[in-house]
């Protein structure tokens, strides 16, 4: 079943329809914007949609947007600008042939949204010497909040917003899945029995 290649447990129609939405935007190279509350398992989501791509051979590395400084945004994300025709390091460089996770997206300021703006758009970053150096990676965006919601008050540009949401994947919540609780608690128990030594 595609809800088990992709490591997600449960037998919901809930699950199912997110699983079938991996399998259609893996082999894209278009960035995908993973949406749903805390604790739903968006990165996990992120996660088998790099593996189903063909970019699994390559890097998965997450970039925590909450804790993205503005000041530092250009070296957290590229590395030092050293004058090099390549990436020096920082995030972008670390996931160069695989796929970006920006966590927490919502929550980018200003000076991150024009940077991943680019990064989207034209795969590449602009060194300070006005150097164009391009950019291997897939973007996979993830957030609690309404991205619409957040455009309309102004906190988030609409370009960058219509880009991650041309492909978007709604991950409910488990209360709207309980068809997955035993799947779930068979999986935990079993868990629990091997890292304890336990038959249950």
């Amino acid at each position: 079943d595609r809800h088990r290649r992709a490591d997600l447990a449960g037998d919901s129609r809930a699950i199912r329809q997110v699983c079938d939405l991996i399998a259609q935007v893996a082999p894209s190279a278009h960035s995908v914007c993973v949406y749903g509350e805390e604790g739903v398992g968006k990165t996990r989501i992120a996660r088998a949609i790099h593996a189903a791509s063909t970019r699994s051979p390559g890097p998965f590395v997450t970039v925590s947007c909450s804790s993205l400084l503005e000041a530092d945004v250009d070296a957290q994300l590229f590395g030092p600008d050293d004058g090099t025709p390549r990436l020096a390091g920082g995030s972008v460089g670390r996931a160069e042939g695989g796929t970006l996770l920006f966590d927490d997206v919502a929550d980018l300021g200003p000076v991150a949204q024009n940077r991943l703006m680019r990064l989207v758009c034209e795969y590449a970053w602009e060194r300070v010497d006005g150097v164009r150096v391009p950019v291997d990676v897939r973007v996979v965006a993830a957030t609690t909040r309404d991205l619409t919601h957040e455009v309309a008050s102004g906190r988030c540009r609409r370009d960058l917003c219509e880009h991650l949401g041309a492909l978007a994947i709604h991950v409910p919540p488990l209360r709207e899945r309980k068809a997955d609780l035993p799947v779930l608690t068979d999986l935990f128990v079993g868990q629990f029995a091997r890292a304890h030594v336990r038959r249950v």
